[in-house]
This record gives C-alpha cells, structure tokens and sequence, in this order.
C-alpha cells in the first residue's frame, strides 16, 4: 500500500521520543511568547478599555491577562487524540479550548460594559406648616402630584412634606397627593425645619442619579441655617429649583414684643415699647389693657399697619403695690391668619406699703386696724361678703384678716380662695376670734378649720361637766314626709357630734309633748336610736308643755353646759313662752329656735330668742336642718367663750416678739376656747390654762395665724390701750409676710426654647454655700399659675430646675426656700424673685420679607424659580456612566464550551464509528 504511514500514538511518542529537545523547546518557545503578549497586555493596573460607539468594554483587572501563559496546556490536551489518530478533532477541540480558557480569564480580569445614562431623581419638598396659607398648599399640592405622574424609570420623583419635622409621602400608584387636611399634621405645627427636610431629601435618591430639589414653600425656616444647608447641597453637585408660594401670604398681625423703659414707680408715668408686625398693609385697633381692663391713660387707637416690624410707643400708670398684667392688644379689620399673636403680657410688681384687707361685720370700727394703720400699713376694711373674687385680686394684699366673721356671713367660694391665695401665693391669713369666730362661728369641719393651726374642739377634761342638750322637734301634720325624716338626721347628726359622755333627749311634740329618747348619754342614745326611727307625723302645735318638758329633764341633771334646740315649722299660741324661755336663761340653760319653711310665726320665735338671750335660724329649705344642728351642737361643746381676766404667756420666743416686752402687757378679758393642732403648728401665746391664744401654722408658701381673741369689744378692753399694741401687731404680720426672713438672691434664667432652666446660688452672710434648703418654684404666666414644683440642689449651694413654659408671654417666678432643722420643723430662709418673656414661635411672627429673601437665596446659588414641570425631569448635565459587569456572563459561556466539547466528541464519534 503507498502513502504516508498513519500517525498513531506509539509512532508520536517514539518521534518525540527521538526528538526530546526538539519538542521541549517547541513547547517552552510557545508558553514564552504567550506569556510575554499577555504581560505586555497586563502589565498596568489600570483598566483597559474599548470603545465601539456609544459603550465601552472594560476589563478592571487587566493582570489576569497574565493567565495566558497557560495556553500551550491546550495543546498538550489534544496529544492523545493525536496519537489516537483522530486528526478531524483536533482543530474543532483546539478552538474549544482555546476560547474557554480565554473567556475564564476574561471573567478573572472582572469585565464591564459600560454606558452613559441620563437618570435624574426629583425631591419636592412640601411646607405644610402653620405660615403656608390653605390656598397656597392646596397649589403647591397640586403641583406635587402633577411632578409625580410625571416620573418614568429614568426620571424618579420622591415626596416630602415636612413642618417641624419631615415625612415621606407616596401617593397610591394612579391616585391624586393626599389633599392638605391630611398632610398637616394634628395640631397645626408651629414650625417650618427647612435644613431637617433637606437633610431627608438628599438620602432618598441613587447615587448615579442627577439630584434636582424642589422647595414649595415660602423658606421661612424656624430651625438651623437654611442658606449654609443649601450651599452644601449645590457643591454636592444638587440642583435646587424653588417655587414661589401662588397666593399672597395670608394676612396677619401680631404684638411679638413689649417691654418698659426704665423702672417703673407706682403712682408715676412710664412708657412702655412694642413692637408690631403686619404680613401686609392693614388698619387695626390697639388697646392698653390693665389687669383686665382699658386704661384710662391710654385710650384705644385706630393704626395703619405696614408689611413688615413697627414701633409702638405707649404711656401706663401703677397706682396700687403688687402685680399688674399690662397687655397690649390688637383688634384686626379683616379676617386674621393667626389670633393667638394677637396679644402680649408683661407683668409688673411694684412695691409700696404693706396692704391688708380686714373683714368685718362692721369695717371700720377695729382698733387692731387703727394700730395697723398708725404703723404705716395700709388696710383696705369691708364687709365679709366683699372679698375680691380672684386669688390674682387676693394678691395685691400681703395679709387678709378674718375678724369675728362666722362661717354663714362668708361670701360662696371665699374660704377656697384664701385658701389657694395662702398656699400657692405665698400671703399670711391671720383668724381673729370673737364671741361669733371659731367653734361659735360655726367654723368646724369647714376649709378654714383645715387652714387654722387650731381645732375647733375643746380637750374635754375629767373635771370638766359634760354638756346637756335637749332636742324639742315639732311632729305636728305639718311635718309629715321629708321635713320629719330631715329632722331625725338632724337629731342623729346632733348626736354623733356630741362626745360619748356628754347628755341628750329628743322631745317631739304636736298638741303634747312626747319623750321619744329620754336624757340620756350620747353613746348610748348612738346605739339605741329605734325610737326615733319610729317617729310619725299627726296633730296640731302647741310649744309650751314641750319645752316645758325639756327644761325639768335639763335642769334634773348637772351638766357644764345646758342647751335646748327648738325646731318648729308652724304657729302656735304663744301664752306664757315669753315667760318660759326667760325662766331657762334664768337657769342657765341656753336656747336656739330652728323655724323650718314659710308658715312660721317669724315674729314669735324672734321675740322668744331675744327674750331668752338666744339665737334664731330661719330655715326656709328642709335640707338645712342637719347642718344647722350640727352647728348649733359644734357651738354649744365648744362654747369655750372663756370669760375672766385672762394673761399672755409666752409659748414660744419667736422673731416677731425682738423687742416687745410682752409680761407688761395687759389683760386679756376673753377669748374662744380651741386646742393646738399637731406639729409643725405652734402656740405663740397661751391663755393661764394653756390653751392657745396666738398660734400659727405653715400652708404651702404662707402662713396661717390664729388669735383666739376678738379685734375689737370688751374681751381687749385694757389690750387696746397698750402702747406697744401697734408694734406687736405690725411685727407679727411683717414676720410672717413672704418677704420678710427673704435673703433675697436673683434667679438666673436661661430660654431653651420654649423650656425654662432656672437656677439660683444660695450664700450667707459669710459668703459661704448654704446647703440642703427645701425650695420650690412658682410660675406664673399668660396661662396662670402653675403647681409650684421643687428645685432641687445640684451642686453645693447651688439648685437648679427646668420648667415647659406652656404659651407666649410674660412669666413671674418666685422661689421660696426653707432650711430644715435637726430638731423641729423647717423655718424660712428666703425668696428669689426673677421674670423672662417667652416669645411668639417664629412661625407665628410675620415675616412678608420671607419669600423675597428666599427666592434671593435660590437665585445666588444658580437654582431657579418657577421652573416649568418638565424642565425638574430633564438632566441637565452630560449623564452619568452606568456600568454591568459581564463576568457572569463569562463564567455561563464557559460552561457552555464545555458541555458543547462533550456534545461534539459524542457525536463525533458516532459518525466515524
């Protein structure tokens, strides 16, 4: 056979079994020059790069071209089908192979395509704070959405609304921006954060998008910097777009500052300074108003307001020492965007003389007043009804005195407003006795037994008799129903008041007399009360045999004191009771007449009281009656009107006696029985039995006084005399005024906002810290008071607290401080006064500047105004490139070679099979 031998596998490896050199130099040349292409191509870190037409392929790590110097190991790979004589394999496998591991290097070297993409992200910020007018929003809204439908997936739009703070808002896909109701906030925000918004705004978007912003709103901001916020956006390569709000700002008016010049002396002029401010031009009218009314001293005026701040100058008067709210207020002449800056207090206090207002049944005529009075005090008498009827009137006075009133003659409400006027403003109440005052005065279980350093009770004593009452009820027909059943409670309440040993009867009567409890000890009379529940109604009226019936069983028994309680609601013949009721007080025994509704003989039971020295009480409701009885019992156990000559003893040395020698003082001719409460109350003074006749106690920032004695009668007869009187009495007030142990230190005060920081340093004489004070904080503002609230200490001599003024205005604050003893209770050790004014929340000032700056700002920075809708969407620089790696794709082909190899060489060999 001719021919070329075949080339088999035994007959390659003797050729190159023949030829070693030959064939490892062939192989080695090959990977050289393989190698040497691929570091020329690799040698630089540096990307390389292609271009063709509008994209670009990059290979990021050209350094795993040097990979190629593997690339005669393709063709060691086919030496077996070469020596297996399968030559029509060999080109299609080489270029295989070739292509694979050339594409497993590409995906090494992390290939890219790269191509330039104009994508912008939109922001619009939306203002909807307090400043943007209704109509404006609802434009700027309106623009916001129509930006929203605009978007597509290379122009993306995002929504902010922002106020004090910000939020994103996404609209549902094909719906309209939520209307304005729901994209303000509840309640209306007092702020526009412009830099928070921003700062929001510029993290919403991609990286490789081109940021536009668009800012609908007036640029009032009320926080942070917005021009140094927006500077930093625009060198961050951020276009800023803004449109200016389509409607005029709303108008508005407001006082947003009033001051007074100088320092202000009661009874003189001074002039006070404000300052007004108008979104636009407008008339208003102003008014000066003084603690609630116009002043006299300037009458209203018509003004015509300009856009923008104004001065306003004004003259005020202050005739009387205390606090006096001055408010300057303006009245617009069309409708007004904001009322609550329509107005601005200032607080003034003003000392003068000491004030006191004393209540009397008969003003006038007491001679504590009239040695008041020669101290220099200035004291303001009325009747007890006349008490002003606000605590903010109350605190023109340094001290009220309540002199021989009984409770009824106190005008409704009155004893809670003396009350919150001691406690929270810090004034001394000082409860002069009197044959009408205390336990007689029906003070007992009332608000000014809780305000007193003394119990209305009397310490019974085991020398002491105990009392005997008698209750004469009527249970004629007239009686029948709610009348009786009130009456038994009045005789159940009467009994439960009484003390366990003293004595008690209840007679009922209609044409006789009937004893329904026989007299008998209240403890007992507690427990076995079932015939008074079985009391019923029927027959005429006759009083006589009735109290006649009383006064025997009264005077059998020996008591301390003796009472009878007549309670009637009808008429009946009158022969002999002048007599009767003048035989009881003959012997001893004490008289009240109850007349229930509008058929009594008024005239019969009034002479029998005076005949018989007694007291009378018209009760025209039935559900009066527990009350009066209760009373009357209360009057009559502490009837405790002790009678005799009676000395001062000293109790307690307080500061308020320096200098007043009170052993010369003269004698007392009486006083009202009472019994000291428990600490931290104290007697000043007692009586020989040791009862109090000056006591006191701390309530809240005050003090409550107690003398026990009257103000005027026979009781200080010799007292009034004394020379040391007006003294005594001027010291005891002056040592207990708010004022008077005042170290007086200055608060610091310091605005955080609308949050308070107040603090004070507390020093002694010595200039040395003093520590551990008990203080507490009062404010009072355009809002009222405030509950006082500790300040504690932080540092040594140092205290300090925070306090949330609630509204704009003028603020008084007054600290009291107390120094805590060892050994018995706190005593005052001074106040610290100071005042501030918060003012209005920027949002609330007009500001019709606001826009032009703004738009002024946006226009430096090369932003515009009133761009067009599309004009937000169109990228205004060359594009951005964008970039997808293609190494995936590399591996997926190699993998692709290699299955295909596997394919091929199957198929292949089938066919030559």
């Amino acid at each position: 056979m001719t021919g070329k031998t075949p080339l088999h596998a035994p007959g390659l490896r003797a050729w190159f079994g023949r030829r070693p050199l030959l064939a490892a130099g062939s192989l080695l040349l090959a990977g050289v020059l393989v190698s040497y292409a691929a570091r020329r191509l690799g040698s630089s870190a540096a990307p390389l790069s292609w271009a063709f037409g509008s994209r670009k392929l990059l290979l990021l790590e050209p350094r795993a071209l040097a990979l190629f110097a593997a690339w005669p190991l393709v063709f060691w790979s086919l030496i077996g089908e070469l020596t297996r004589g399968e030559k029509r394999l060999v080109p299609r496998l080489t270029a295989l192979r070739a292509l694979a591991l050339a594409l497993l290097i590409v995906a090494l070297g992390r290939p890219q395509l790269e191509r330039i993409e104009q994508r912008t992200c939109t922001v619009v910020l939306l203002d909807v704070s307090a400043s943007i007018a209704d109509a404006s929003l609802e434009a700027a809204r309106r623009q916001a959405s129509e930006l929203w439908h605009l978007q597509s997936d290379s122009h993306q739009v995002q929504l902010v609304a922002f106020d004090s703070q910000a939020r994103v808002v996404t609209p549902a896909p094909g719906a309209e921006l939520a209307p304005i109701a729901s994209l303000r906030r509840p309640p209306l925000a007092l702020g526009s954060d412009y830099p928070r918004a921003l700062a929001l705004a510029s993290g919403l978007c991609e990286l490789d998008a081109e940021r536009h912003l668009l800012l609908l709103g007036d640029g009032a901001s009320t926080a942070g910097s917005l021009p140094s916020t927006l500077s930093e956006l625009r060198a961050a390569g951020t276009e800023v777009f803004a449109r200016a709000p389509s409607q005029a700002a709303a108008s508005d008016i407001a006082v947003v500052q009033l001051t007074a010049e100088g320092i202000p002396q009661l009874g003189r002029t001074f002039h006070l300074r404000g300052q007004l401010a108008s979104t636009r031009a407008t008339h208003a009218r102003l008014t000066l108003l003084q603690d609630g009314a116009p002043s006299t001293l300037e009458p209203a005026r018509e003004l015509t307001l300009t856009p923008g701040l104004q001065p306003v100058a004004l003259q005020a008067r202050i005739t009387r020492p205390g606090i006096t709210k001055l408010t300057v207020q303006l009245t617009p002449s069309e409708p007004d965007h904001f009322s609550e800056n329509n107005a601005f207090s200032l607080e003034l206090e003003l000392t003068g003389p000491p004030r006191v207002l004393w209540l009397d049944p008969r003003p006038g005529s007491s001679p504590f007043a009239a040695a008041l009075e020669a101290q220099h005090f200035s004291v303001d008498s009325r009747r007890p009804d006349e008490l002003p009827s606000s605590v903010e009137c109350l605190a023109d006075y340094q001290s009220v005195v309540v002199s021989n009133v009984a409770w009824e003659r106190l005008a409704p409400g009155a004893a809670e407003r003396l009350a919150s006027w001691v406690r929270e403003r810090g004034g001394t109440l000082l409860l002069s006795g009197g044959p009408t005052a205390y336990g007689p005065g029906g003070w007992g279980h009332t608000l000014l037994e809780d305000l007193a350093p003394v119990r209305m009770e009397i310490d019974h004593r085991k020398d002491t008799p105990q009392v005997a009452m008698a209750l004469v009820v009527d249970r004629s027909g007239s009686m029948q129903g709610a009348p009786l059943e009130l009456a038994k409670s009045a005789c159940r309440a009467t009994i439960a008041t009484l003390g366990p040993s003293d004595l008690v009867e209840v007679v009922a009567f209609d044409d006789a007399p009937l004893r329904v409890l026989s007299l008998q000890s209240a403890l007992s009379a507690r427990v076995h009360d079932e015939p008074l529940t079985r009391l019923r109604s029927g027959g005429g009226t006759r009083i006589f045999p009735a109290v006649d019936l009383a006064r025997g069983d009264l005077l059998g028994v020996a008591a301390r004191r003796k009472h009878l309680v007549l309670l009637t609601d009808g008429q009946s013949p009158s022969e002999g009771l002048p007599e009767l009721v003048t035989l009881l007080a003959a012997d001893g025994i004490t008289l009240t007449i109850v007349g229930l509704g509008a058929q009594v003989d008024g005239g019969l039971l009034t002479s029998l009281t005076e005949a018989g020295g007694g007291r009378y009480h018209a009760a025209p409701n039935p559900e009066e009656l527990p009350r009066i009885f209760t009373r009357e019992t209360e009057w009559v156990m502490g009837q405790a009107q002790v009678d005799g000559s009676t000395e001062l003893v000293v109790a307690r040395a307080a500061e308020c006696f320096h200098g007043i020698e009170l052993d010369a003082a003269p004698l007392l001719h009486g006083y009202v029985s009472t019994s000291l409460k428990p600490a931290p109350a104290e007697a000043l003074l007692e009586s020989e039995r040791g009862e109090p006749l000056l006591a006191r106690t701390r309530q809240g920032l005050g003090w409550v006084l107690a003398w026990t004695s009257e103000s005027r009668g026979p009781w200080i007869s010799d007292l009034q005399r004394w020379p040391e009187l007006g003294r005594f009495l001027a010291q005891l007030l002056r040592g207990h005024a708010r004022l008077s142990e005042a170290k007086d230190q200055p608060l610091q005060l310091e605005l955080l906002g609308d949050e308070l920081k107040v603090s004070f340093e507390a020093f002694d004489e010595h200039d040395r810290f003093v520590n551990q004070l008990a203080s507490s904080l009062v404010v009072t503002g355009p809002s009222g008071k405030q509950a006082p609230v500790p300040l504690p200490q932080v540092a040594p001599g140092r205290y300090e607290t925070r306090v949330k003024l609630p509204t704009p205005g003028a603020y008084q604050l007054q600290a009291e401080h107390e120094r805590r003893q060892l050994d018995g209770p706190t005593t005052p050790w001074g106040t610290s006064r100071g005042s501030v004014s918060l003012p209005y929340p920027l949002e609330l000032t007009p500001r019709p500047e606001a826009s032009r700056e703004f738009e002024a700002l946006v226009s430096a920075l090369g932003g515009k105004l009133n761009a067009p809708a599309a004009e937000l969407l169109v990228a205004k620089h060359a594009g951005r490139p964008h970039r997808r790696s293609l190494a995936a794709l590399s591996a997926l082909l190699v993998l692709g070679l290699v299955l295909l190899e596997l394919l091929y060489r199957r198929t292949a060999s089938r066919l030559w099979s």
